[in-house]
């Protein structure tokens, strides 16, 4: 189904289009699940980017990608912890030649009261593009 959405999106003139996330499923079953971006049908020219939270998705990430041809609700962290795991995943992934895009999940109106500007500038800090 997912994979099915991905391909509408594309036929419908979309480049940049989130394709998935390497989240854990016992955490977030909804958001998980790898085998679609392993088993899309890409397109030069076109974008499609990925959620990684921490190392262990990066690490699945770069398995997949290898077998190519060519906050706590989400990660079971503090915001600082996932800060830290972020810097590790940042680090690790622009060393493998991968852009490193930051999110701020909450942006508008934060349940947990995160300081977004703060969380904004963290992630610029490590390298993430916006």
């Amino acid at each position: 189904m997912k994979a099915e959405l991905i391909k509408r999106l594309t036929e419908a003139g979309m480049d940049i289009i989130e394709s998935g996330s390497f989240v854990s499923p016992k955490w977030v079953p909804q958001m998980a699940g790898t085998a679609v971006v392993k088993s899309m049908r890409r397109r030069k020219g076109l974008h499609y980017p990925v959620l990684v939270p921490n190392l262990k998705g990066l690490e699945i990430l770069l398995d997949l990608l290898s077998e190519q041809p060519a906050s706590e609700a989400n990660t079971n962290c503090t915001v600082a912890d996932s800060l830290r795991r972020l810097e590790a995943v940042t680090k690790r992934a622009t060393k493998e030649g991968l852009r490193v895009r930051g999110y701020v999940s909450v942006m508008i109106d934060c349940p947990y009261s995160v300081k977004v500007k703060e969380v904004t500038q963290a992630l610029l800090d490590m390298g993430c593009y916006a």
